[in-house]
């Protein structure tokens, strides 16, 4: 295996580029666990759902650990806190964790590169800072930790990355970092909507199968490893990773890839991985992937829970799924992605 730390530096020597950087405002961090599957992940939407309360990032997973991360704006939480909380309890799902103020960096576009996600996950988990979870979206990664730390965060990202010239300040208000990077003086307030139509919307669609998934679950320096594993396996492109972490320091990984053109990866995979001591592992083949997309998705409460509560209904079973941006990737195992797919296509409108 190449050194640990050597898949941190850019393969040409120079910094790689970025698009852009941007913080969230701040936002609450709740954490159930365990969640056995839809039904329950279900109820739990609709407690958010039915107060009109957006939520700008979800990770479920049954395996290995299951449970459930949603991360929606603080204020809209503290709000309706009590009602929120009410609702959970008497369907026994009040959450294990609650944590704020924190908030998200989303850094674009990762361009399916697994060179940029190997670099980020790297580069949060072994700057020591607290990462409550990492996932993809169409286009961008998503990294949460706390809010008074976006700064650090970013700081160990431009280490590695580069910005172009004149990019937007990272957040609304002025900051200490902003002002050093650009003189910036706190990005220009975007016009915040709430949008609502009676049937949802997907402006796209793709089913892909065949696909290889890894699931791992290993303390930070163990994860760095598994890292430096992943990197010598040489895959190209990812189709979706999310990532999570606990106050214990212990970081569950899944990561999707096709190996139509990557072959040999799995099982060179499985081979580093298992010279790993104290990691949990699984290698997954077969799965199926369907990602479905829309440009309000953001701004639109209820879009999670009306996809959940139709494949519950339908007895579909998912083995995880991550809602981020604009929008939702589920994955399920060999043959279900066509059932999911007709189910949807029940509840929202597709082009």
């Amino acid at each position: 295996m190449m050194d640990e730390r050597s898949y941190l530096q850019p393969e040409s020597g120079r910094k790689l580029g970025l698009g852009g950087i941007k913080f969230s405002d701040a936002q609450s961090r709740l954490v159930f666990r365990p969640v056995g599957g839809l039904a329950a992940l279900s109820r739990i939407l609709a407690a958010f759902a039915g107060k009109r309360i957006n939520l700008h990032q979800l990770v479920f997973r049954k395996i290995p650990v299951g449970g459930v991360e949603l991360y929606l704006a603080r204020n809209a939480y503290l709000q309706n806190r009590s009602l929120i909380d009410g609702e959970l309890d008497s369907h026994g799902l009040a959450p294990a964790e609650v944590a704020e103020p924190v908030g998200t960096l989303t850094l674009f576009p990762h361009a399916s590169s697994m060179e940029v996600l190997l670099k980020v996950i790297g580069i949060a988990v072994g700057s020591g800072l607290p990462v409550h979870s990492m996932c993809s979206s169409l286009s961008a990664l998503c990294i949460a930790t706390d809010a008074e730390r976006l700064d650090e965060l970013a700081g160990a990202l431009l280490e590695v990355f580069s910005l172009p010239d004149g990019h937007s300040p990272f957040r609304y208000e002025q900051s200490d970092l902003d002002r050093r990077l650009t003189g910036g003086q706190g990005r220009i307030v975007e016009t915040i909507a709430r949008y609502w139509e009676p049937v949802i919307r997907i402006y796209g669609s793709s089913l892909k199968t065949g696909l290889t998934g890894v699931s791992v679950s290993a303390d930070g320096d163990r994860l760095l490893e598994v890292i430096g594993e992943l990197a010598d396996c040489r895959i190209a492109r990812f189709l979706m990773v999310e990532l999570t972490g606990t106050e214990s320091g212990r970081y569950s990984l899944q990561l999707i890839f096709d190996p139509e053109h990557q072959h040999g990866a799995a099982a060179a995979l499985s081979f580093g991985l298992e010279r790993i001591d104290n990691i949990e592992y699984y290698v997954w083949k077969g799965l199926e992937l369907l990602f479905f997309h829309g440009p309000h998705f953001q701004d639109r409460y209820g879009v999670m829970h009306t996809a959940v509560a139709a494949l519950s209904e339908a007895s579909v079973e998912i083995s995880s799924a991550i809602c981020s941006g604009t929008g939702v990737h589920l994955v399920a195992k060999e043959e279900a992605g066509r059932h999911m797919l007709d189910v949807l296509g029940e509840v929202f409108v597709v082009p």
